[in-house]
C-alpha cells in the first residue's frame, strides 16, 4: 500500500490517521470524538428547530380556530365577494348573442353561474316609475300578490264602468319587439274581478287570451274559472254586462284551447276569443319545447285577427313575463339572428313591477331560445311531410350525414340526462334483480309505484316501466320491459292497480328461461300470479296480429264470502318484427294492430294508460308511441311533428328510438298513412248527431242501415287491409259549414279520407239518418256477419278537435236462423271520424280455422263515460259485472262439415 500521500506523523496528536508496523489502523481517538459532537449538534438543533415548528404551528392554529377570529374571517370573505359580485354587476351590458354564438355563451354562463349575475342586474338596474293607484286602499285589496302591480303610465284603465267601480284593473300595456301595446299582462282574475277582467277583453279588442297556468298547481288556485261550463243549463255565464259562451274545447296533453264567444248587453256585434290554457306550465319542470309550440299557436292564431295578446299567470309578473319575453326575443332572432334577454326583460320592467321574478324563470327563457335555435319549427303540414322527408334524405357532402342523421343527433344532444339520484329506487338492493339493464332504470317522478301488497321477497313497490306522454294526455303510455322469472307477478300487479286494458306486445319471443311466457293458456282456469288472479278468455288471431283477452281480478284472502269483479284486459301482440330486425316487415299491421288497441280503449276507459312492451324495455316501444302521437297529431291537426314527439318520448326514458333506423321508420310510417289516405276511393258521406251543448264528444255515432257489404276471411285480409274510402263527415244541426277553418271539428263539418279496412268492403252509399233501427249484413254467399266494434284506426287530416269519448247505446246483437240483427249499432273513432270495421266471425269458417273466438263469461260491455274535468282524472277500472256483462258465445251450426263460428254480443 502506497502510503506517501498519508500523514503518518504519530507524534502529531492531530493525525487522522495511525500507523503501526507500516499498517494503517484509523483515525485519531481525539478526532473521531471530535466528529461524534459534531453530529450530536446537529441532531439536538434540529429536533430544537422542528418542536419550534411544532408549537408555532400549534399556536397559530389555534388563534385560527377562535371563534372571533372566524366570524372575521368570514365577515371578510362576504365583503369580499360582494365587492367581485358587485363588480360582475355592474359589469353587466346589452350584449346581444348572435344566433351562431348562443349555444356556447349559454353553456359558459351556465357554469360560471353568470345568469344569477344577470338576474341582479337587473333588479339593480331597472327603471323604477310610480304606481301609486295600485297602492290606493280601495284598489289593495284586488291586487293578488302586492309586489306585482302595473305602473301608472302603463296600466289598463276601463271605461265605462258602473259608478261603484273606478276603472282600475291590475294589468298592465306592454310593448312588444316592433308593435306597441302588443300585449297585455294581466293578474288571474279573481272571483271579485272577474266581471273587471272580461269588460278589459271586450274594451281593447282582445282575441287571444293566454293563461300562463292550469286552474290549480301543487293543490293551489292560480286564478277563478272565469268562463262557463259546456254542459250548463244557460248555455253562457255572464260576468257584469259580458255573456260569454263556450264553443269548444280541444284537450291535449298540457294545453287546452277553448273557442269562446262574448257579447255585450245592447250591442248586436258578438266577437270570438280563442283561450290557450298551459297546463303544462309550472314553476318546477316546464318543458322549453311546451313553450315554444304554445307560442307557435298563439302566432299562427294572431296571424288573421287583430287586437292585444292577453297574457296571465297569477299574479301576471312571473310566467306571464316568461311567455311575453320569450315571444319578444324569438322574433328578434327572426328579424335581427341575435337575441338579447338580459335587454328584454328589462324593456318588460318599464311597464310592470318585477317582470320574471326568479332565476328558474330566467333561466328558462335561455334554455328556450337555445332549444328554438337547435331544433327551429319541426312542425310539418301532411301536404308538406312527403317533400320534406325527401329533402331529409340527402346527404351533407361536407358532414357525410343525411338530415334524419342530424336531426337524431340533436335530439341526443338535448335530451334529459338520468342520475343515479334520479333513478334511486331501481337502484335499491332489493330492486336491481328486477332490471334486465341496471343502467335502464325509470326515473322516481315519472315510473308507476306498485300499490297491491305482495308477501314474497319479491314483493316492493317498484317496476321497471316508465309513464310517457302521448298527444292527447299525459302519462298515456306505460313502457316497460317483458318478465323475468321473478317480475312475473309484479306485470300483473301493474295491470290491475292501473286498470291497464290494453298491453302491446311488440315482439314475438321464444319462451324461455330468460323469457318466460306470463300468461296462461288455460281456457277458464284461473291462474295466481301473487294476489292477481287471470283467467284467459280467448283469443283471436290475424295475420301479423294475434289478440288475447284475459279476466282479471284481485284475489281476496281476508273475506272468504266475498270475491272481486273480473274485468278484462286484452294483449296485442304484432308478430311481423322479427327479433333482428329494427323495423317491422308491415307497416299496415301496424296501423291495424293501434286500431285494436284504440277501439277496445274506446270500449272501456280511454283515460286509462296503454302498456308497452318489449324485450329490453326502450327498443321497438319507442317507436309505437312516436307514431301515435304522429296520428293522432294528424287527425286533430292535418301537421305532423315527429321531431317533437321523438322528443317527447325521451323525456322520461332517453334510450327509447335509440338509433337513426327506428327515427327513419317513424317518419315512412306517416308517409304511409298519408299514401293509404289519398288513394282514390269511392265516397261514403256519413251523418252524425249534433254535439252537446257545443262540446265535441270523442266518437261520432253513425248508423248504417241498408249497407251491405261483403266479408272476407283471414287469408284475404292483408289484401283487404289496403282498402281504403273517402268519407264526408256532416252533423246533423249544421245548415252551412263554418267559415272558420279552425273549428271545422268543433262546428261538425269534417272532410276526410278513411283508414284500412279490414275484412269488410264498403261501397257508396248515401247519407242516412242515425235513428235507424236495424241492419241486417249479409255474405255474397248469403252468410250472416255479426260485427263488433271498430277497430281501424281514424286515419282523419282535419282542422279537427280531440272529442270526449263515450259510447250512449249498447250493442245488441240477435242470432236468429243463420242470421245476425244489428240492432242499435254505434261505431265510432277516434277523432271526427267513424270507421266501420271489426272482428267478425261468418258462416263459413273453412278458410279460417287458425281463428279462436273469444268466448267466457267476463267480458265487459261498455259504460257512458264522464267528461273528464281534470287533466290528471281518477282512473277507473271497466269491471263485468251480473248487470252490464257480455257474453262472447261460440255458435254450431248443424252441419259438421261447415263449422259456423259466430261472435255474439248480447247483454246479460
Amino acid at each position: 500500500m502506497d502510503l506517501e500521500g498519508l500523514s503518518t506523523n504519530q507524534s502529531d496528536p492531530d493525525s487522522w490517521l495511525t500507523v503501526v508496523n507500516d499498517t494503517v489502523v484509523g483515525p485519531h481517538p481525539k478526532s473521531a470524538n471530535a466528529a461524534n459532537i459534531v453530529v450530536w449538534s446537529l441532531v439536538c438543533a434540529c429536533i430544537t428547530v422542528f418542536g419550534l415548528g411544532l408549537a408555532t404551528c400549534k399556536f397559530f392554529r389555534d388563534q385560527y380556530e377562535k371563534p372571533e377570529n372566524k366570524l372575521k374571517r368570514k365577515k371578510r370573505s362576504e365583503v369580499e365577494k360582494k365587492d367581485r359580485e358587485e363588480k360582475a354587476v355592474t359589469a353587466v351590458k346589452r350584449d346581444p348573442i348572435m344566433a351562431e354564438n348562443f349555444l356556447q355563451r349559454l353553456k359558459q354562463k351556465k357554469s360560471d353561474k353568470y345568469l344569477n349575475i344577470e338576474v341582479r342586474a337587473i333588479v339593480r338596474n331597472q327603471d323604477e316609475f310610480p304606481y301609486s293607484v295600485s297602492m290606493t286602499p280601495e284598489n289593495v285589496l284586488k291586487n293578488v300578490n302586492q309586489d306585482v302591480v302595473p305602473y301608472d303610465h302603463a296600466r289598463v284603465i276601463l271605461q265605462s264602468v258602473p259608478h261603484r267601480e273606478n276603472g282600475y284593473i291590475n294589468a298592465s300595456y306592454i310593448d312588444g319587439y316592433s308593435q306597441e301595446k302588443e300585449y297585455i299582462a294581466s293578474q288571474g282574475p279573481k272571483q271579485k274581478t272577474v266581471p273587471a277582467f272580461w269588460h278589459m277583453v271586450w274594451q281593447e279588442s282582445v282575441h287571444c287570451i293566454v293563461m300562463a297556468t292550469g286552474l290549480f298547481e301543487n293543490a293551489s288556485q292560480q286564478c277563478d274559472k272565469y268562463w262557463g261550463d259546456v254542459f250548463s243549463m244557460q248555455k253562457y255565464v255572464r260576468h257584469g254586462d259580458i255573456h260569454i259562451w263556450l264553443d269548444s274545447t280541444m284537450e291535449i296533453a298540457q294545453l287546452t284551447i277553448r273557442n269562446f264567444r262574448i257579447k255585450r248587453d245592447g250591442e248586436a256585434e258578438e266577437r270570438s276569443v280563442k283561450h290557450f290554457e298551459m297546463v303544462g306550465f309550472n314553476d318546477e319542470a316546464t318543458d322549453p319545447g311546451f313553450l315554444l309550440d304554445c307560442i307557435r299557436r298563439v302566432n299562427t292564431f294572431m296571424l288573421g285577427v287583430t287586437g292585444p295578446i292577453l297574457v296571465h299567470c297569477r299574479c301576471g309578473g312571473g310566467k306571464t313575463a316568461v311567455f311575453i319575453a320569450l315571444d319578444c326575443c324569438l322574433k328578434q332572432l327572426e328579424r335581427e339572428g341575435c337575441i338579447d334577454i338580459y335587454s328584454t326583460v328589462l324593456h318588460l320592467r318599464k311597464f310592470r313591477k318585477n317582470m320574471v321574478r326568479t332565476l328558474y324563470q330566467y333561466r328558462l327563457i335561455y334554455e328556450a331560445a337555445a332549444m328554438h335555435i337547435q331544433c327551429g319549427t319541426t312542425v310539418v303540414p301532411s301536404a308538406q311531410l312527403p317533400a320534406v322527408v325527401q329533402r331529409l334524405a340527402i346527404k351533407d357532402p361536407r358532414t357525410r350525414l343525411h338530415g334524419f342523421e342530424k336531426e337524431h343527433q340533436i335530439i341526443k344532444n338535448i335530451a334529459t340526462r338520468l342520475s343515479i339520484g334520479d333513478c334511486a329506487g331501481g337502484h335499491r338492493s332489493e330492486n336491481r334483480t328486477k332490471s334486465r339493464d341496471i343502467m335502464l332504470l325509470p326515473p322516481e317522478r315519472a315510473r308507476p309505484y306498485l300499490l297491491t301488497s305482495e308477501s314474497s321477497d319479491n314483493g316492493t313497490d317498484f317496476i321497471n316501466a316508465v309513464f310517457i306522454d302521448g298527444y292527447y294526455q299525459e302519462n298515456n303510455f306505460l313502457v316497460t320491459q317483458w318478465p323475468m322469472q321473478n317480475t312475473i307477478n309484479d306485470i300483473w300487479r301493474l295491470i290491475y292497480d292501473y286498470k291497464i286494458m290494453s298491453l302491446v306486445v311488440l315482439n314475438d319471443v321464444k319462451y324461455s328461461r330468460s323469457h318466460p311466457c306470463f300468461w296462461p293458456s288455460d281456457l277458464d282456469v284461473e291462474h295466481k300470479y301473487g294476489p292477481i288472479g287471470v283467467r284467459y278468455i280467448g283469443c283471436q288471431k290475424f295475420p301479423n296480429i294475434v289478440i288475447r283477452a284475459f279476466a282479471v281480478r284481485k284475489n281476496l284472502t281476508c273475506m272468504s264470502d266475498i270475491t272481486a269483479e273480473y274485468a278484462v284486459v286484452k294483449t296485442f301482440q304484432l308478430t311481423c318484427w322479427p327479433a333482428k330486425e329494427k323495423t317491422p316487415h308491415s307497416s299496415k299491421s301496424m296501423i291495424y294492430l293501434m286500431g285494436c288497441v284504440e277501439e277496445w280503449q274506446q270500449r272501456t276507459n280511454p283515460l286509462n294508460p296503454v302498456c308497452i312492451m318489449s324485450k329490453d324495455g326502450y327498443t321497438r316501444c319507442g317507436v309505437y308511441c312516436v307514431t301515435n302521437i304522429c296520428l293522432d297529431q294528424l287527425k286533430a291537426e292535418g301537421e305532423v311533428d315527429v321531431f317533437g314527439a321523438v322528443r317527447v318520448v325521451k323525456k322520461n326514458r332517453p334510450d327509447l328510438v335509440p338509433n337513426v333506423v327506428e327515427y327513419v321508420f317513424c317518419y315512412s310510417f306517416v308517409v304511409t298513412v298519408l299514401d293509404i289516405m289519398q288513394e282514390d276511393k269511392p265516397k261514403i258521406v256519413i251523418t252524425g248527431p249534433a254535439s252537446k251543448g257545443g262540446q265535441v264528444n270523442r266518437g261520432y255515432h253513425v248508423d248504417m242501415s241498408g249497407l251491405h257489404g261483403n266479408l272476407f276471411n283471414n287469408d284475404e285480409f292483408s289484401n283487404l287491409i289496403t282498402k281504403t274510402s273517402q268519407i264526408s263527415f256532416h252533423q246533423g244541426f249544421d245548415i252551412q259549414p263554418p267559415l272558420d277553418s279552425k273549428n271545422l271539428a268543433a262546428k261538425g263539418h269534417i272532410t276526410t279520407q278513411r283508414a284500412a279496412l279490414a275484412h269488410l268492403q264498403i261501397p257508396s252509399i248515401d247519407s242516412v239518418s242515425v235513428s235507424s233501427a236495424e241492419s241486417i249484413y249479409e255474405s255474397d254467399q248469403g252468410e250472416s256477419l255479426i260485427m263488433n266494434k271498430p277497430v281501424v284506426p281514424n286515419l282523419t287530416v282535419a282542422n279537427g278537435v280531440r272529442m270526449g269519448s263515450r259510447y250512449e247505446e249498447n250493442n245488441n246483437v240477435r242470432v236468429q236462423n243463420g242470421h245476425g240483427n244489428l240492432t242499435n249499432s254505434s261505431f265510432s273513432g277516434n277523432g271526427p271520424l267513424a270507421t266501420p270495421s271489426a272482428f267478425y266471425s261468418t258462416a263459413s269458417s273453412s278458410r279460417s280455422s287458425n281463428s279462436e273466438i273469444f268466448r267466457g263469461d267476463f267480458v265487459p260491455t261498455q259504460k257512458p263515460l264522464r267528461e273528464s274535468r281534470t287533466k290528471r282524472p281518477t282512473l277507473r277500472r271497466q269491471d263485468a259485472t251480473d248487470s252490464d256483462a257480455v257474453e262472447m258465445k261460440m255458435l254450431e251450426t248443424k252441419n259438421q262439415t261447415d263449422e259456423s263460428l259466430s261472435l255474439q254480443i248480447s247483454p246479460l
